[in-house]
């Protein structure tokens, strides 16, 4: 890993660990001894309060730790060396723990936190000296300043090390991944500001109250959300199997529907297998294609209320039973606009029977007004009934419905669907174009002789020939 990096990234990693490191061995000469316990102390709850997590994440998902406040206390009580010996001790816990980072990372991070703590504890020495010490909240304005120290060498140190990983500009990195956080350094200054104020007051027992009860909180807190992760858990696997019964459901209802009629078992499924062969031609994306594919299966479901002496008639139906099948669309859309989860399913269903041209129905809509999903079933339930046998007819051949089909596109047809059921046929396997009632051996759109390749493969609008009973 370390090879594919660059010289100057490597140079820069380098760096700052030496300079990090000098610091570090130079606060290890000048730690409080007159107060061993107290230190001692801060650096136990630093490593708690990283260990824990407790942090604030910023929108663009970086996170800032909650020990920055035992930083600027220790800045405010200890001065600037012992406050970059706990800021690095921070950083340490936070490149080992939960997740073991990179050797080279846990030295990169402890060393650019050295800086920044002794940098920010340098920064509150100067502000102080420049408010003087007269009133306490130019302590908060000394610690605020810190806190901007702290933030300002924090970020910039990363984000030189993020350009110089990706050989793009610092600028920009800093820009894209800390221009947001700087308002919770500033909480933890005041935050910090107070808890160097309590232990002057209160020592080490006022310390230990102040953060027990936060750590409680932590943790009552941390077992909630666990809770509530399990909860959502399993939520998200009973949706899964409500959504598997759903679709159990849908085969189902799919499967009655087709068995009415021998003649059109099977129908359903091969009509949605055509459908979503169209909408990947298409390009539709995912969620489409499976509001296409419940859509298909539950196409005919308006049938259920059709009387079954018209729908397996053999000889030609009288025009007062034809308007009786032309309402199974408004029925099937009644049906499943009952279902508050399936008003899309019913629009759908309502309009598989429009036509382009706007002739078809029930409600004579035309070109756009028709639903897409509309307009690609309406072309696989065409096809499919020209593939399959029927009481009053044989099968056409594949070839022969595909003419038909181009036949009627800008009529009965959109043009759109028209050609990407043509590239369909074009690559698809020979079985998969089937017969509902018998499964037929399709011939491949590549065996047409030089005349019909041309005509089917070039679609045109052109005047309709009534074929609606074919096409049923």
């Amino acid at each position: 890993m370390m090879k594919s990096l660059s010289h100057s990234w490597r140079l820069y990693v380098g760096t700052v660990s030496l300079i990090g490191g000098g610091i570090l061995l130079l606060s290890l000469s000048r730690l409080p001894t007159y107060d061993v316990g107290g230190y001692a102390f801060f650096i136990l709850l630093s490593i708690l309060v990283e260990a824990a997590a407790i942090q604030w994440q910023s929108p663009k998902g970086r996170e800032v730790s909650a020990s920055s406040a035992l930083t600027y206390a220790v800045i405010i009580i200890y001065g600037p060396l012992p406050a970059g010996f706990v800021n690095a001790v921070k950083g340490l816990v936070g490149a080992l723990y939960p997740e073991r980072r990179p050797l080279y990372r846990v030295v990169f991070d402890a060393a650019l936190l050295a800086i920044s703590g002794t940098a920010a504890g340098l920064s509150y020495l100067l502000l102080s000296d420049l408010l003087g010490h007269s009133s306490r909240s130019f302590v908060f304005l000394a610690a605020a300043g810190a806190g901007l120290t702290d933030y300002f060498i924090t970020t910039t140190g990363m984000a030189i090390t993020i350009a110089l990983y990706h050989r793009a500009s610092a600028l920009k990195a800093w820009t894209e991944h800390f221009g947001l956080i700087l308002a919770p350094y500033l909480l933890l200054a005041v935050l910090g500001t107070i808890i160097a104020l309590g232990y002057g007051q209160f020592g080490l027992l006022g310390l230990a109250l102040f953060f027990l009860p936060l750590f409680l909180a932590r943790y009552v807190f941390k077992s909630y959300i666990d809770k509530a992760q399990r909860q959502v858990e399993l939520l998200r696997a009973a949706n899964a199997a409500f959504d598997i019964a759903n679709q159990d459901l849908i085969e189902t209802l799919a499967a009655v529907i087709d068995a009415r009629d021998v003649f059109t078992y099977g129908h359903s499924t091969q009509v949605t297998n055509y459908a979503l062969a169209i909408a990947r031609e298409m390009g539709l994306p995912d969620e489409e294609r499976e509001v296409i594919r419940k859509a298909g299966l539950l196409h005919d479901i308006g049938k259920v209320g059709i009387s079954e002496r018209i729908l397996a008639k053999k000889d030609i139906i009288t025009q007062d039973e034809r308007h009786i099948l032309e309402q199974h669309p408004v029925l099937g859309k009644e049906i499943l606009g009952r279902v508050t989860d399936m008003k899309e399913l019913a629009e759908i269903v309502g309009s598989h029977h429009e036509r382009y041209d706007g002739q078809g129905y029930p409600y004579g809509r035309k070109g756009e007004e028709i639903p897409l999903a509309g307009r690609i079933l309406g072309v696989a339930d065409a096809l499919d009934a020209m593939l399959s046998d029927r009481p009053y007819r044989l099968a056409m051949t594949l070839l022969q419905a595909l003419v038909e089909i181009q036949r009627n596109a800008g009529t009965q047809f959109d043009p759109r669907v028209v050609e990407a059921l043509l590239r369909v046929a074009e690559k698809a396997d020979a079985d998969f174009f089937k017969n509902s009632a018998r499964t037929i051996e399709a011939t491949p759109a590549q065996q047409a002789d030089d005349y019909l390749r041309t005509t089917f493969f070039r679609p045109k609008s052109v005047t309709v020939t009534s074929h609606d009973r074919i096409l049923e």
